[in-house]
């Protein structure tokens, strides 16, 4: 159980003021009890990664939210290809794959557009 001291912890650095400002903000969101917050895997990594982004590349707060929405659909593309990619390989006849990988290699050296 990764409670909010453990978040604190684990991450070096991260002032508990500044972990329960972006829980106000919903940047991150553990799961609410009754003795304070629940965090999973993702939210510590959430965490991490707000952490990096304010410190070390200086993001402020008002650019904050921005940067944190254009991650998150990288990160939602990234699964939804990952899914193309799987059902493309579970679902479709051998050519069919090694035709559409054969038209990404060309496109990705921009031979066809």
């Amino acid at each position: 159980m990764i409670t909010i001291d453990v978040v604190i912890r684990t991450v070096e650095g991260l002032e508990r003021h500044d972990l329960e400002r972006w829980i106000d903000n919903r940047w991150v969101r553990p799961d609410p009890t009754s003795d304070g917050f629940i965090f999973r895997a993702i939210d510590l990594e959430r965490v991490r990664l707000i952490h990096e982004l304010s410190r070390e590349l200086q993001v402020n707060d008002d650019a904050l939210p921005v940067v944190l929405c254009l991650l998150d659909q990288v990160y939602a593309l990234r699964r939804q290809l990952h899914d193309v990619a799987s059902a493309i390989r579970h679902a479709a006849p051998p050519e069919v794959g090694i035709a559409l990988i054969t038209y990404l290699e060309r496109a990705g050296a921009g031979t066809e557009r």
